[in-house]
């Protein structure tokens, strides 16, 4: 792979990649901030039923004094989670079940399982598409600097037999006329579209794969032998 289709890959990836990436990191948040409220749900439903019969293992149970508090909502703190609710004929206190922070954690250890396992899986997927977008968007890249090849090939092979006709010619100037500041001219002219030449050439041995060698002063000796 050449230098400009490595450039092209790594840029088409990374912007391929890095959007989609950023795309399901926010769906994943927001599908886990979504699970997490249904699990909140279901447990404050529990610790409803529970309040009616108070025949539940598996929340805590406390009496706290009446405040401000708000009853029959999940309420989050560093040490629990819990809710209140009225008791009847309770005029001084309410009935407090609560789960600690540890065990409240243990319990939502899975939704955080499940959020990272679909985020890896994703990104798997993300990857290998990247991956193809980024060499499916190579062909253009590689047809432009066919055509170019090619093109500068036919430019070269072009440009012998002109610049032979001019070097036999300015030979045989030089011949009857001798040094003249015009044929010098003429003939710093000639190296210049020989050194145009030649960097066409450089640039053809760099780009194509298919390596072909033209041995540019034999071409234009022998057309001044002839």
């Amino acid at each position: 792979m050449k230098r400009v289709e490595l450039e092209s890959f790594s840029k088409s990836f990374f912007l391929f990649f890095f959007s989609l990436g950023v795309m399901i990191s926010i769906i994943t948040y927001i599908n886990y901030k979504s699970e997490l409220e249904h699990f909140d749900k279901e447990l404050l439903s529990k610790m409803q039923l529970c309040n009616y019969s108070l025949d539940c293992k598996e929340f805590q149970v406390a009496f706290v004094p009446k405040s401000k508090q708000k009853t029959y909502t999940l309420l989050k703190n560093k040490s629990e989670i819990s809710a209140l609710f009225p008791i009847k004929k309770g005029e001084d206190f309410y009935l407090k079940l609560f789960y600690t922070q540890n065990d409240y954690h243990q319990k939502i250890h899975f939704l955080h399982k499940k959020a990272m396992y679909n985020f890896l899986i994703w990104m798997m997927v993300i990857l290998v598409l990247s991956v193809l977008f980024s060499l499916y968007s190579l062909y253009p890249l590689r047809n432009a600097l066919i055509l170019t090849r090619e093109f500068v090939k036919d430019i070269l092979h072009d440009f012998n037999t002109p610049i032979a006709t001019m070097r036999l010619n300015l030979s045989l100037l030089h011949r009857e006329i001798g040094e003249n500041k015009k044929l010098s001219r003429v003939e710093r002219s000639i190296e210049n579209i020989l050194l145009l030449q030649n960097n066409l050439g450089e640039y053809l041995h760099a780009t194509k794969s298919e390596k072909e060698s033209i041995n540019l002063l034999a071409c234009i000796e022998e057309g001044s032998s002839n």
